[in-house]
């Protein structure tokens, strides 16, 4: 086995506590779409690509096929960015694993554009080796984006260690 490790960050509520964030703003685009959004239906989607909330807003008299894109979450960051910090802790062991020379990457089901600027809102892109999103690979709760993510990093899915949070959606039922 190799003696090189990584570790795979998720990023929203791993890297950032986004949640209210994110909620805010699916509420807003939502509502102006005339879809009933609340908590309840919020934690079902936290955490999915866009493409794995469309069966949650099918709606007779919307389709959301060509608007469900990025703009929430852009739409979000805009809004706050000042407002957004690293959770309790994760500097410490962003900076842990870097002295270990353990390498490092985002994990995300989030679109590129959003890694990207959380990343450098945050102030922390010079802890990560990657920046790694699905694209047309499945969404979490499936660990592809994981994967895909040690394999950029040259790294044994074996030797990684994940940091995550399950999400609500992923749990039975």
């Amino acid at each position: 086995m190799s003696s090189l490790r990584a570790v795979l960050w998720d990023m929203d509520g791993v890297l950032a506590d986004t949640s209210q964030l994110h909620f805010e703003t699916w509420e807003q685009v939502l509502t102006e779409q005339g879809i009933p959004f609340d908590r309840q239906k919020f934690h079902l989607i936290y955490g999915l690509k866009n493409r794995d909330l469309l069966p949650f807003w099918q709606t007779s008299h919307w389709s959301p096929m060509d608007r469900l894109d990025i703009r929430p979450e852009r739409a979000g960051l805009q809004k706050s960015p000042s407002g957004l910090l690293p959770l309790p802790g994760v500097l410490d062991w962003l900076q842990r694993f870097r002295l270990l020379s353990w390498k490092q990457a985002v994990a995300s089901s989030a679109p590129p554009e959003n890694v990207e600027e959380m990343v450098d809102v945050l102030r922390i892109r010079n802890f990560f080796d990657a920046l790694v999103t699905p694209g047309d690979l499945p969404g979490k709760p499936d660990p592809a984006v994981f994967l895909k993510a040690s394999q950029q990093l040259e790294i044994p899915a074996q030797s990684c260690i994940v940091m995550r949070i399950p999400s609500l959606a992923s749990k039975p039922q």
